[in-house]
């Protein structure tokens, strides 16, 4: 069998490094243009139109998130199911909820003036003679008042009274009791006054509502004192006015031009009875609703004090009323020595005015009462007890 020749075949020895390096530099060269032109037309093309309503569909469909509460105007909680990965929500243009505004705490201590149920300012009594001072006092704290609660001594003449006084029982937030000092007359003449104050369990002093002012009385110790103007029984001879024009006195129920009424006693807010003579008195109706007597002309001595009690008659839910004691002055702008304000809160307040600046002038004083709702309905107010007590020399 003849042999096969087997043709030789030459081989190529490969390419040095070089040649590759050159080659792929070449292609790179080639190639770029066509892929910055890719890109450019990638990154400028416009963008394509999407339906919002698909945007928030898929939002809907592939979000869960967590959607922040708001309270008092803070991020301060996250809803339950957000956490737990479970809501899905469209995230909204919600507006956070103003925060509340913070309300006046009420003091824990603080008392409101209900009556003198005995010993009104002004009384006589005789030398050494002993007497029982009763107060009808509310608690308007927050706090109960408990059997340690009890009644100090503060300035003025204390009396033979002891001091502290406990209460002895408990008193709570709204309610009112009878807070009584047993004392004796100075045995001397004169004009004499005493303060008080209530003290809490742990020796802290409160008063009376607004302003922590001590509960008092004035009285007089022989012949030494008297009344210069007795206010409700000189009511008449005032001469009554309100926005409308002149009123009558007695006027008891003018809704309308203002009313005027003195009473020997009267019911006053909350049902509370004052076997006291008072000036029941009714602004006229409208915004700018008044009422005011003015006296006629009193001479002041020094150490003469005006003293009256003022609220609001009983069933004035809407009452609320500016009562001051005002000094007529010809036609310009009355000087206001005292103003009071007072709504249908079951307390009342209980003012004392020294005159004695005005020693040696002759002056009309003016009770005047205002209308701080615009209202003459269920706003009827009360003077009661109002004079002028001089202290004789």
């Amino acid at each position: 069998m003849p042999e096969k020749k087997i043709k030789s075949q030459k081989v190529h020895p490969p390419p040095k490094k070089g040649v590759w390096l050159l080659a792929v530099m070449f292609a790179a060269t080639l190639l770029l243009p066509v892929a910055l032109s890719a890109l450019a037309l990638k990154l400028f093309a416009p963008a394509p139109t999407v339906a919002p309503e698909a945007i928030e569909q898929a939002a809907i469909s592939t979000m869960q998130i967590a959607v922040p509460i708001y309270v008092d105007g803070t991020v301060n909680a996250i809803l339950p199911g957000a956490v737990a990965g479970t809501l899905a929500a469209s995230i909204p243009n919600a507006t956070p909820i103003p925060p509340t505004p913070t309300q006046p705490s009420q003091p824990c201590d603080l008392a409101g003036f209900v009556s003198d149920a005995t010993i009104p300012d002004g009384t006589q009594l005789s030398a050494s003679e002993a007497f029982t001072k009763v107060w009808l006092i509310r608690n308007l704290g927050s706090c109960t008042w408990t059997e340690d609660y009890a009644l100090t001594f503060s300035s003025g003449e204390i009396m033979g009274g002891k001091s502290p006084i406990t209460l002895g029982r408990e008193l709570a937030p709204g309610d009112i009791m009878e807070i009584s000092a047993n004392l004796v007359a100075p045995s001397t003449s004169g004009v004499y006054s005493g303060h008080w104050m209530l003290q809490n369990s742990t020796g802290d002093s409160f008063g009376l509502s607004p302003t922590n002012q001590p509960l008092s009385f004035h009285i007089s110790v022989g012949s030494q004192g008297s009344i210069a103007l007795d206010m409700v029984e000189q009511a008449c001879f005032a001469t009554w006015s309100s926005a409308i024009g002149m009123v009558e006195c007695p006027n008891p129920d003018d809704m309308i031009g203002g009313g005027v009424s003195p009473v020997t006693n009267t019911l006053a807010e909350f049902g509370i009875e004052f076997i006291l003579p008072a000036i029941e008195v009714i602004p006229n109706e409208g915004a700018d609703g008044f009422i005011n007597g003015e006296y006629p002309l009193l001479q002041i001595q020094n150490g003469d004090t005006f003293h009256a009690i003022v609220g609001c008659a009983d069933n004035q839910r809407d009452c609320n009323l500016v009562f001051e004691l005002q000094i007529d002055t010809g036609g310009r702008v009355p000087d206001v020595l005292g103003r009071w304000f007072e709504k249908s809160d079951g307390v009342f307040q209980k003012m004392v005015i020294d005159l004695s600046p005005l020693a040696g002038e002759s002056i009309r004083l003016v009770l005047s009462s205002s209308s701080l709702n615009g209202s003459s309905v269920d706003n009827k107010g009360l003077w009661i007890t109002p004079i002028v007590f001089r202290a004789v020399k």
